[in-house]
């Protein structure tokens, strides 16, 4: 080993200790280090090389971060959950060793992709072939155990305490015995002053508004949705900007509202000067205009005000 990186620049004396340290590790674990590129260490098995490599990178340098750098020289006759699982063993095996390794960014974003390794991830049986499950009864195993737990934390009805699922999952969720669920979850005002709301499914939610039984009266919300709609607040209008008693469910002040009544395009030409003819299409684009401008002016009063 050499106190220098790949492209020649030297390395302080306690990384470079460091560094012989993991070295000796390596050694000891049956590899060897290349006589033409230092600090470069390999293991060679039948099928595929494994690399150790303390030359650090363009992106990682060594100084950065001491440990080898792994990555494998692969057959590609070789199955992928072997290579997955060839993997993964030499890297508990170096661990153990006291050798951490780290791998590239790219290996680290593609690490979901290498969980196939021959064994089934339900029973643990070392089937020695492609995919996750051993048989078609693990798969529906793992699937079942899936749907339970989206289930367990899905939202439950505040009425009728069913569990409230996404209908695209309502199918699966008939298989499972002794699980009652709907679907779709709406939510109910209790009231509409203080925005009190609450989960219920559709069927409770149609039963809370037009049923006279005691058991879903009491969730009608404590005030009228039109009584609160016909009240005022003071906020700032969209369009001019300024303070105004505005309706709720309404953007504009009472002044700006009537400025915004239906312009009729057919009486914008007038006069015989022809400065002052606009065709119909001019019109209309001139005021979409003037309504993509207001908008943006009120985009960034609300950003920055």
């Amino acid at each position: 080993m050499i106190p220098k990186d790949k492209f020649g620049n030297p390395i302080f004396r306690d990384v470079y200790e460091s560094m012989l340290w993991f070295g000796v590790i390596l050694l000891r674990n049956g590899y060897r280090e290349s006589e033409t590129k230092p600090n470069l260490f390999y293991r060679e098995t039948e099928e595929i090389i494994f690399f150790a490599d303390m030359r650090g990178t363009g992106e990682v340098k060594i100084w950065e971060d001491t440990r080898p750098l792994f990555y494998m020289g692969i057959n590609n006759r070789i199955p992928d959950w072997k290579k997955n699982r060839s993997e993964k063993d030499e890297i508990e095996r170096l661990k153990k060793a006291g050798c951490p390794i780290r791998r590239s960014f790219y290996e680290e974003c593609a690490a979901d992709d290498k969980n196939e390794n021959g064994f089934c991830k339900e029973c643990g049986m070392d089937f020695r072939m492609g995919g996750y499950y051993c048989s078609d009864a693990c798969m529906a195993l793992a699937k079942r155990k899936s749907l339970m737990d989206y289930i367990k934390y899905s939202p439950s009805c505040k009425v009728c305490k069913r569990k409230i699922i996404s209908p695209i999952r309502f199918d699966e969720a008939k298989e499972l015995m002794g699980v009652e669920v709907v679907v779709g979850s709406q939510l109910h005002h209790t009231s509409y002053k203080d925005d009190k709301k609450i989960v219920v499914c559709r069927s409770c939610h149609v039963k809370i508004h037009h049923s006279n039984d005691p058991e879903y009266i009491q969730y009608r919300p404590e005030d009228k949705r039109q009584k609160l709609l016909e009240k005022k607040t003071v906020r700032i209008c969209e369009r001019c900007l300024q303070k105004s008693k505005i309706a709720i469910g309404h953007a504009l002040c009472p002044a700006c509202e009537e400025k915004s009544a239906p312009i009729d395009y057919g009486q914008a030409v007038r006069g015989d000067d022809a400065r002052k003819k606009k065709t119909y299409k001019e019109t209309k684009k001139a005021v979409e205009k003037k309504k993509r401008m207001r908008f943006f002016k009120s985009s960034i009063a609300g950003l920055y005000g």
